[in-house]
C-alpha cells in the first residue's frame, strides 16, 4: 500500500470496519477497497492539478510555498515549539516579491520570523510585513515539535483556495470516473477518498461548507471522503 492507502485504510479501522478489503479485484485493478459492497477509490489531493499544472502561476500556490520555503530554512531552529504560520496578502502583491532569497518581504518575513522564534516560548499574532503581506505566526511549547504551513488569507476577506481547490477536486474525479465507470454494477456504491496534503482542517467554517455543497459535475462517485 502506498501512504494515501495506509491513511485510508487506519481511518476505516478506527472506525470500526474490521471488513475492508484491500484490492478486491486485484493489485492493479480499481478499487482500491471493497467495503460491505462499496468500492473506494483513493487518491493524494492537491497532486497533479495543484502542483504541477499550476504551481508557478498561481497565486494560491506561489503564497503557500513562500511560507513553506521559510519554515524549511528555520526548521533546525525550532526546538521545544509548535510553530503554525500563515501568510496574509492582498491580491496586489507581485508574484516575484514571493520567491525564495529574492526581494525585501521574503528576507524581512524570514528574518522577523526568525527573531520572534528565538525570543518567544507563546506567541499569538500577527506581523505585517508591508501593506500587502502579514505573517501571522503561533508558537506554543511542545515536547513534540511540528512546524505547519496554514492556508493562506486574503487580508480583504476573500477566499484563498476554493476556486484552485475545486478544480483539483474536479480534475480528480474526472481522472477517477475513468477508471470506475465499469465497476457500477459491481458495486451497490462508488466512494472516493482523498487525502490532503495541505492541511484542510485549517479552513473557515463557511469554506468547509463551500465545498460540501458544491456540485460538482459528471460524478459517478456517491460520496466524497476528505481526510486531513
Amino acid at each position: 500500500m502506498n501512504q494515501e492507502e495506509k491513511i485510508t485504510s487506519l481511518y476505516f479501522n478506527n472506525l470500526g470496519h474490521k471488513n475492508l478489503v484491500p484490492f478486491p479485484l486485484g493489485k492493479n485493478e480499481p478499487p482500491d477497497f471493497s467495503l460491505n459492497k462499496i468500492g473506494i477509490e483513493v487518491r493524494r489531493l492537491n497532486d497533479d492539478y495543484l502542483y504541477k499544472k499550476n504551481r508557478n502561476n498561481n497565486l494560491d500556490i506561489i503564497l503557500y510555498n513562500f511560507t513553506k520555503n521559510m519554515v524549511n530554512e528555520i526548521r533546525d531552529k525550532v526546538i521545544h515549539k509548535s510553530l503554525i504560520l500563515t501568510a496574509k496578502y492582498r491580491y496586489s502583491i507581485r508574484k516575484e516579491k514571493l520567491k525564495k532569497g529574492k526581494g525585501e518581504i521574503y528576507k524581512k518575513s524570514l528574518n522577523s520570523l526568525l527573531s520572534i522564534i528565538n525570543s518567544y516560548d507563546v506567541f499569538e499574532n500577527e506581523l505585517e510585513i508591508s501593506d500587502e503581506i502579514r505573517l501571522k505566526i503561533s508558537i506554543q511549547k511542545s515536547n513534540e515539535p511540528r512546524i505547519i504551513c496554514g492556508y493562506p488569507r486574503n487580508i480583504d476577506g476573500a477566499k484563498f483556495m476554493m476556486p484552485t481547490l475545486i478544480h483539483s477536486i474536479e480534475h480528480i474525479i474526472k481522472e477517477k470516473n475513468r477508471k470506475i465507470e465499469h465497476l457500477e454494477s459491481d458495486f451497490k456504491e462508488n466512494w472516493l477518498v482523498l487525502v490532503d496534503h495541505l492541511n484542510l482542517h485549517f479552513l473557515e467554517k463557511d469554506e468547509e461548507m463551500y465545498i460540501e455543497n458544491y456540485n460538482f459535475n459528471k460524478m459517478i462517485f456517491n460520496k466524497i471522503i476528505i481526510l486531513t
